[in-house]
């Protein structure tokens, strides 16, 4: 069976421009509390230069989805079912971060962080280039991503009973604004399944962590190899 392909459309080429400053400020306000806290500043570009399909039928698809609208309930816009970072993304993020250190004792160390970070897309998850992948027997294929915003929090307390000694335990909280998901979907009649790249609306991640760091040079104090030894 002869199905034709225009292989001339093929390929992908974008550009990503990604410039950042960033201030810290350490100050401690008494003997016992310690506050390191700074802003990056971060400038994000992007720009499609060329983007082709593989074949006429993908390339009929996606003129298809995207010649359709819809209504955002949350803003009352008509949207598309395609992200698109060249009009989408925020040129600038101002990303805050805090560390607050208190030592009750000199070997305690009890502390409280927040911090701000995003994740930038790469070139190809914004590729409307479909591409076959043996190794989930689907094509891959992206309706757009936009950068993920993540916030964490971070709470932990240490002990540090001799040098070389740890006993630290702490919980941590994470939400992801816009988190980058894979989709499994067969949208068509041609049998094709496909693995979709688009963002979710958030995601969030919590635990707890736990650290013992004991020397061994208890078993023979004599002996330098067992004090290196945790």
């Amino acid at each position: 069976m002869y199905y034709p392909a225009a292989f001339s459309r093929n390929g992908y080429e974008g550009r990503n421009l990604n410039h950042a400053v960033y201030g810290m400020m350490d100050n401690r306000f008494t003997s016992w509390m310690r506050l390191v806290w700074g802003l990056r500043a971060e400038y994000y570009q992007y720009e499609r230069l060329r983007s082709g399909p593989n074949d006429l039928a993908i390339d009929a698809m996606i003129k298809r989805e995207e010649s359709q609208r819809f209504v955002d309930p949350a803003s009352g816009k008509i949207v598309t079912p395609f992200a698109n970072p060249e009009t989408e993304e925020k040129a600038w993020r101002y990303l805050p971060s805090a560390s607050l250190t208190l030592t009750p004792r000199a070997d305690v160390n009890i502390r409280a962080a927040y911090a701000q970070s995003v994740t930038r897309p790469a070139l190809i998850e914004n590729s409307r280039m479909i591409r076959y992948d043996p190794a989930i027997a689907a094509f891959r294929r992206t309706d757009g991503v936009l950068s993920t915003v993540i916030d964490h929090y971070d709470l932990r307390f240490e002990w540090y009973p001799k040098p070389g000694e740890v006993l630290s335990f702490g919980a941590f909280y994470k939400y992801f604004d816009k988190p980058v998901e894979q989709y499994r979907t067969q949208p068509d009649a041609t049998g094709r399944i496909y693995l979709i790249t688009q963002n979710s609306e958030w995601a969030k991640v919590k635990g707890t962590e736990f650290d013992l760091r004991k020397s061994f040079g208890f078993m023979n104090p004599h002996l330098d190899f067992w004090t290196t030894c945790t």
